[in-house]
């Protein structure tokens, strides 16, 4: 879904780091999964500038909490224009402080559905897949899903529902 929505993807070196090294010394999957993706091409390591160090270190030690991995992430987007996919709250909140676009995993599929990415019907399996994987509350899904609807309604069944 993500290389359909984005193509290539970056991620940093330290989220390589954590993700791939650290993961498949612990023997996550995921951790194959990530590599593979690396190998095929559509997930690439980012090489972060001298510029985005600075501002990565500068967000480590002015945010308590967040990770080098985290902080570099935060700074890639930042000077890189890029949407950042992030689940962790304190990191969305410094996104969102500095003007950073961000998305979380449960929101995707609406927004490649938006996007005209995903059909109605990969937005509403994925919403639910993704809702169930993270234990997302059903209140959220629903909502979620009550959206994609709304969306794919022509816009006089709209109108016609509400009346």
């Amino acid at each position: 879904m993500l290389q359909n929505l984005y193509g290539i993807i970056g991620i940093t070196p330290s989220v390589h780091l954590e993700t791939v090294v650290q993961g498949k010394a612990k023997g996550y999957a995921d951790a194959q999964c990530i590599e593979a993706a690396i190998i095929n091409g559509w997930l690439k390591i980012l090489s972060p500038t001298a510029n985005e160090l600075r501002l990565a270190a500068k967000l480590c030690t002015s945010i308590p909490g967040l990770s080098k991995a985290d902080c570099e992430t935060l700074a890639c987007a930042k000077k890189c224009g890029l949407t950042l996919l992030i689940e962790e709250r304190r990191g969305r909140r410094a996104a969102q402080t500095h003007g950073i676009n961000c998305l979380t995993l449960q929101v995707l599929p609406l927004h490649g559905f938006i996007q005209r990415k995903l059909t109605y019907a990969e937005c509403d399996e994925l919403l639910l897949l993704i809702g169930e994987a993270m234990h997302t509350d059903l209140a959220v899904v629903e909502v979620l899903r009550a959206a994609a609807l709304g969306l794919s309604l022509p816009e006089n069944s709209l109108r016609d529902t509400r009346s």
